[in-house]
């Protein structure tokens, strides 16, 4: 089985945190590929790990043979959200009702939906962007 090209390096920084690298070895030299990030806690550590399996993965020249699934996992610190469709808005609020135990709301859907008509057509400039703070 071949070695990885890429491996994955925490270093502890001046101020106390821990920076997360992808380096590769040539010729008995370590380069760095991409600095990941600087985690101030285990949560953040975790995350800047699995960020690190990710671009390991995706740029990995061999495929490994015992693939496994990354973890997806999202820091909701470093998510901005900018503005919200009434779908999304909709599907979530819908969600959360279910989860309350407030399931007879669907019986109310054509109500519900004539008022998400009006406030979509009041505000048809609201889009769903996502994007990460860097």
């Amino acid at each position: 089985m071949s070695k990885s090209k890429y491996r994955t390096r925490t270093v502890q920084t001046a101020s106390g945190a821990t920076a997360v690298q992808v380096v590769c070895y040539e010729n008995n030299t370590r380069k760095t590929a991409k600095h990941i990030g600087s985690a101030k806690n285990h949560d953040e550590l975790e995350i800047l790990l699995s960020s690190a399996k990710q671009y390991i993965a995706a740029h990995e020249p061999q495929l490994s043979l015992f693939h496994e699934p990354i973890s997806r996992v999202v820091n909701f610190d470093q998510i901005e959200l900018t503005s919200v469709s009434c779908q999304f808005a909709r599907t979530i609020l819908f969600s959360l009702a279910k989860q309350c135990g407030l399931g007879e709301l669907d019986s109310h859907i054509g109500r519900i939906d004539k008022n998400t008509r009006f406030i979509r057509h009041r505000n048809s400039a609201l889009n769903l962007e996502v994007g990460t703070q860097n």
